[in-house]
This record gives C-alpha cells, sequence and structure tokens, in this order.
C-alpha cells in the first residue's frame, strides 16, 4: 500500500492519496465497504491531524496497534509539567 500510493521516501501518506488509495482498492458494487473504508481513513486522519498534511506511515500503525494512545498520553503529561 505505502509503496504503490505514496511518493517516495514512502514514509507519510496525504489525504490525496488516501483518496487514491480508496479508488483503487474497493468493490464497485460494495457500498457499505465504500462507506466503511472513507469513514476509517476519515477518522485516522482527524485523529492525527497532522500539521504539514501527511499522515506518518509510524502514526498510521500506531492507531490500529494502540501505540499512538500511548504518545499522546506521555505528549498530554508533558504539557501538564
Amino acid at each position: 500500500m505505502w509503496n504503490t500510493y505514496t511518493d517516495p521516501p514512502h514514509d507519510s501518506i496525504t489525504a490525496m492519496q488516501v483518496f487514491r488509495l480508496i479508488r483503487g482498492n474497493v468493490d464497485p458494487f460494495d457500498l457499505f465497504g465504500w462507506f466503511a473504508t472513507i469513514f476509517e481513513w476519515s477518522s485516522t486522519y482527524i485523529f492525527l491531524w497532522p500539521q504539514d498534511g501527511r499522515m506518518r506511515k509510524e502514526d498510521v500503525k500506531g492507531v490500529y496497534n494502540g501505540s499512538i494512545f500511548w504518545e499522546i498520553e506521555k505528549q498530554g503529561k508533558k504539557k501538564e509539567n
């Protein structure tokens, strides 16, 4: 996915690249799949809300494996101190 739809060095993905990824991987007759995929990627983008518009590969992986939530907690604790 990253090597096909992102630009080198393949370490981040933009909203437009996500749109192309979705269009390239959906079944045209699976309307629920379209909705679910768009919802999933949109919510991930909103959750991460990258300042430069590029979601980092490690951040996206972190959403799926849960590690990003620990990092966000650490950042919140640093801001409190």
